[in-house]
C-alpha cells in the first residue's frame, strides 16, 4: 500500500503472488456490482494515491464498481440516490487542497442558503493530516 513505511511493493522474485479469493456476495459481472464514488482532494498526491488504492481494493476484493474523481470535479454532481461516497482529503492549515477549492465554496454556499440539496447523500470522510499541526488537525 502506498504511504506505509516498510510495506511491500511487490512479491520477492522467488514467490508467487497469492491467488485472490472471491468475496462472499461479490458478483462477477461488473454491471451488477454496487457503485461507489471515491472523491479526493490532494496537493502532493498522497490522498490521490490513497483513493486509487481504495478503488483497486473495492473493485477487486469487495464487489464494488468504484470510481475516483477530484473534489472539484464532483462539485454539483454528488449522488443523492444512496450511492455511497468516500471523501479523502487533507487540509492545509484549515484550507482545502488546490483541487478542492471550488467544491468547498459550493458546500459553503449550500450551507449558507440552508438548502436541502444534499439530502440523501450517503458519505464518510477520511481526513488525512499530521497531529503536529494542532490548530487544524
Amino acid at each position: 500500500m502506498v504511504g506505509i513505511p516498510g510495506a511491500p511493493t511487490s512479491a520477492p522474485a522467488n514467490e508467487q503472488p497469492a491467488a485472490k479469493q472471491p468475496v462472499a456476495g461479490a458478483t462477477e459481472s461488473k454491471g451488477s456490482k454496487t457503485p461507489l464514488r471515491i472523491v479526493y482532494g490532494s496537493n502532493s498526491g498522497t490522498c490521490k494515491a490513497l483513493a486509487e488504492d481504495l478503488q483497486t481494493t473495492a473493485n477487486n476484493r469487495a464487489g464494488y464498481n468504484a470510481a475516483v474523481e477530484t473534489m472539484d470535479h464532483a462539485t454539483e454532481h454528488l449522488p443523492t440516490d444512496g450511492t455511497p461516497v468516500i471523501f479523502i482529503t487533507p487540509s492545509y492549515e484549515g484550507m482545502p487542497p488546490d483541487n478542492a477549492k471550488k467544491f468547498v465554496s459550493w458546500l459553503e454556499m449550500i450551507a449558507a442558503d440552508g438548502k436541502q440539496g444534499l439530502k440523501g447523500l450517503k458519505y464518510t470522510v477520511f481526513g488525512v493530516g499530521n497531529s503536529e499541526w494542532v490548530r487544524t488537525f
